[in-house]
């Protein structure tokens, strides 16, 4: 409507010039100058005020320009020219008349065309978010082949300088950017900033958003100077464009919180984070897991500055939050206990540090792995109390700072050579020498151990032997040694878990391959009800589904009291790719658990749009929610 009324106006100018013409050419030919000297200066006030006394975006205000200037300054000329210059009306109506049917015409025209380049760009954008969801869940070569395809068909659709192909380069750059490759991420940014400062002139959401990707990039790439500059100006771009709390804003504190954080500029940090944490929580909830996070940085800054009241009352508020949304324990969740370790320590509490300190082994030990980046803090912070145990040999604190705390192999089989006592000793946590040895993956020190006839079976802390913990972290030599040294295959540790069980959660096909070249059981169920097919389903390891399913594994296996499958598993781990292996593989999409709710209902519970997309069009599950129909199969 606003472009038919542009169109109105300029025709109602053009017709008034024409009817004056029809007097006085020369008085016409004088009006056509003055009409756009009018109309450009009614613009350029209207710039100003947008752009200066208003604040907009800089793009936006041109618009508010070029708009005020033809609808204002144009009804202005108008007027003139019918009262001072004695433009005939019928020329003007005439005028506007015809440009709004041709304006109409021309502008349903363009809608059409824009229609259609609408449709197949979201079909793009799908695509790449499809791609990019399968790249996360741990298939980069079908990921980056989709990405490929689908750049190709948006760049011949509507050719490089498109929105399109800038978010189609920047999702394939987040996925070179999440697999660690950093050099192709950084050219396919720059690509995608370079189309959007060309079509944007620097000021659009898009440009922001390239620009913390290339943030972050820095910071994984360990430049946090060149890092911070880019996240500065990513921030600008998005508290003009979306305001101080939005989303986005409150995300890219959250990187340059951390940024200060490696630079020791503890101050900044925690202006970032809180600014990080408020806009989170206002936007997305108190609930949200990405608020959880923020306020949890937030907290690791108030620690580092020794404000700990403060802290405790915050991180207090997030465990609990986290403790009622179901959180996995992964490494935000061990990051707050580590940060209600430290106040306790701080706060004089003994008794309470040591707790959350050994809680937190056990996430670091079962699920969050020897990678952590914090790993050295907890076990330097563990340490004294792995060594409280009686009759320990007494080199064990030298033995055990060599092996959890420096990794040094050498000085470790040292003092074991000076002191054959620490080869089956078992510290204050329940593990050996030969269990930690294969958590941190020192396939040395393990064959020393294990030549010096360590025993295999001995130290049982946390339910997982030293054969678990090779599967479960993909120890790949050390669990052949393990095997050839006549370990049990099979071997149950707690909640029933065998190495299957452990290796499936991993998703390393070599580590499978191993186990089942050794027969080990496959439809063996833990104390959740779960087969090492659902642990694969829930981790998002398609090919391991699929590879199971070709043993022979039942694709519908339902725990016996919690009736729950693979392909419920898979959707409530929110995993894509696993839940199409399923379907595509004969899974029923119909089958309810003990609380009556199909693979459609788990989606919807988590607010999963593809899932739910992809079950309702393959076999309408949402037909058979639990509101509707039935109860649960046995119930």
């Amino acid at each position: 409507m606003n472009y038919l009324v542009v169109a109105a106006i300029l025709g109602a100018d053009v017709g008034a010039v024409l009817g004056i013409s029809l007097g006085n050419i020369l008085l016409a030919l004088l009006a056509i100058p003055a009409s756009l000297l009018l109309m450009m200066g009614v613009g350029t006030l209207a710039f100003l005020v947008s752009d200066k006394a208003m604040g907009k975006p800089e793009q936006d205000s041109r618009t508010v320009g070029i708009v005020a200037g033809i609808v204002l300054g144009g009804s202005l000329t108008v007027i003139l020219a019918y009262q001072i210059l004695d433009a005939p009306v019928q020329a003007m109506g005439m005028g506007a008349a015809a440009a709004a049917v041709l304006g109409g015409i021309v502008l349903t025209t363009q809608e059409v065309r824009a229609a259609r380049r609408r449709a197949f760009s979201r079909q793009c954008l799908k695509s790449a978010e499809i791609a990019l969801t399968l790249g996360r869940e741990g298939s980069f070569a079908d990921a980056e082949d989709k990405m490929r395809e689908t750049l190709l068909a948006a760049e011949l659709a509507v050719g490089s300088l498109h929105p399109t192909v800038a978010e189609v380069v920047n999702s394939m750059a987040e996925l070179y950017l999440e697999a660690g490759r950093f050099v192709p991420a950084e050219t396919l940014f720059k690509r995608t900033l370079s189309v959007y400062e060309q079509l944007y002139f620097g000021s659009n959401p898009g440009v922001a958003a390239t620009l913390h990707h290339m943030g972050r990039l820095y910071a994984r790439r360990g430049d946090p100077t060149m890092a911070i500059p880019v996240c500065k100006r990513s921030l600008g771009i998005y508290e003009r464009a979306q305001g101080r709390k939005s989303v986005n804003a409150s995300r890219v504190h959250v990187t340059l919180a951390r940024l200060f954080l490696q630079t020791a500029k503890l101050k900044d940090a925690e202006t970032h984070a809180r600014l990080a944490a408020v806009g989170l929580t206002a936007s997305l909830g108190a609930g949200h897991p990405d608020a959880h996070a923020a306020v949890g940085l937030h907290v690791s800054t108030l620690v580092r500055l020794g404000r700990y009241s403060e802290a405790e009352r915050h991180l207090r508020q997030v465990l609990a939050d986290r403790q009622r949304a179901g959180g996995r324990n992964d490494a935000r969740a061990l990051d707050l206990l580590l940060d209600l370790a430290q106040i306790h320590t701080a706060q004089l509490k003994p008794a309470e540090a040591l707790q959350t300190y050994r809680q937190s082994l056990q996430i670091y030990r079962e699920e969050v792995g020897p990678e952590y980046e914090r790993g050295k803090e907890l076990m330097q912070a563990t340490l004294p109390s792995l060594v409280k145990v009686p009759d320990l040999p007494v080199p064990a604190p030298e033995f055990l700072n060599a092996v959890l705390v420096e990794r040094d192999t050498a000085a470790a089989k040292k003092l074991l050579d000076d002191n054959p006592a620490l080869l089956n000793m078992v510290d204050g946590s329940g593990w050996t020498p030969l269990q930690w040895a294969t958590f941190y993956d020192l396939d040395t020190l393990a064959d020393t151990l294990l030549f010096r006839k360590a025993e295999i079976g001995r130290g049982q802390g946390d339910g997982m032997p030293a054969l678990h913990i090779a599967a479960r972290w993909g120890r790949l030599r050390i669990l052949m040694t393990l095997i050839q040294k006549g370990v049990d295959i099979n071997m149950v540790g707690q909640a029933a878990m065998t190495a299957a069980h452990h290796a499936a959660i991993l998703g390393d096909s070599r580590t499978m391959d191993i186990l089942m070249s050794k027969n080990i059981g496959l439809e063996v169920w833990n104390e959740l009800e779960y087969t090492p097919l659902h642990y694969a389903a829930a981790y998002g390891h398609a090919k391991l589904v699929i590879e199971f399913i070709s043993k022979g594994q039942a694709v519908d296996s339902r725990g016996p009291r919690t009736g729950r499958t693979p392909l419920h598993a898979a959707v409530e781990g929110g995993c894509l790719s696993t839940t199409q292996a399923l379907v595509f593989n004969g899974a029923d999409l119909f089958l309810k658990d003990r609380d009556g709710r199909n693979a459609m209902d788990i989606a919807r519970a988590n607010g999963n749009p593809q899932i739910q997309e992809f079950l309702s069009a393959h076999g309408r599950a949402g037909a058979e929610s639990a509101e509707t129909r039935g109860s649960a199969a046995g119930g």
